[in-house]
């Protein structure tokens, strides 16, 4: 063991920490202190973080899409389609029941 491990090892137990913890910890520092000397440096980059996401209602998304957006109409899907897809999914299940069926007890199938 070198000095600096078993000085690290040593202020672990000093603070309730295993010797790997420390070791995170310790990273978790220098990549903090790396990170912050870099933007200090280059400020440019602090100019490019987008502003947090608000918060949009349900009704504000509707008005951007247009009248009717929230309006489920059955017919914009093609009956044959819909049959197609529950045929493939039907052949899935029926391969691997193992893999699929949580999904089958969960819908009551």
């Amino acid at each position: 063991m070198t000095l600096n491990s078993i000085k690290n090892a040593l202020f672990a137990a000093m603070h309730g920490m295993t010797k790997e913890e420390y070791d995170l910890q310790k990273a978790h520092d220098n990549l903090k202190d790396i990170t912050d000397r870099f933007l200090v440096e280059h400020p440019e980059y602090l100019a490019a973080v987008p502003a947090a996401p608000q918060t949009v209602s349900k009704t504000t998304i509707i008005k951007m899409l247009g009248a009717g957006a929230d309006v489920f109409k059955p017919s914009d899907i093609d009956p044959e389609a819909l049959e197609r897809a529950k045929a493939v999914c039907r052949k899935m299940v029926a391969d691997s029941p193992d893999q699929y069926c949580h999904i089958v007890r969960q819908q009551g199938v």
